[in-house]
């Protein structure tokens, strides 16, 4: 985490639920993402396009080669451009998710912890 000794937990495992559910019904618009996991000192980048679909009582699954605890979750950054190979061998090519529309969403579902900048939107397990 971060170098502070005690950080403060601000998402439940029902609000982690919540979060994976609008971020589901987004899918077409976000499905990259950025996670840092309590104790890792790397990020890991996932594609959204099969995350969420198994959504537990305190784990999601489908990403990170197994279940992922929401506990384990330090927070999740979408950016706003995605580069990606359009085929083999092309350039670099650059998509833009609709971060927009999914904290619109989220802030239609409930509070979360987000921090919306020019280049993503974050959410934070723990600050």
């Amino acid at each position: 985490m971060s170098s502070e000794s005690n950080p403060t937990p601000l998402m439940s495992n029902g609000a982690w639920r919540k979060f994976f559910q609008v971020r589901l019904e987004h899918h077409d618009s976000v499905w990259v993402s950025s996670w840092k996991l309590v104790g890792e000192e790397v990020t890991t980048h996932v594609s959204f396009s099969d995350l969420g679909r198994d959504i537990r009582e305190s784990a999601v699954d489908g990403c990170l080669n197994g279940p992922v605890e929401y506990k384990a979750i330090e927070w999740i950054e979408m950016p706003r451009e995605v580069l990606y190979l359009p085929y083999p061998n092309a350039p670099m090519d650059t998509a833009i998710q609709d971060i927009g529309a999914l904290r619109d969403a989220l802030g239609e579902a409930g509070q979360f912890p987000l921090e919306l900048t020019a280049g993503a939107l974050k959410i934070f397990g723990y600050r």
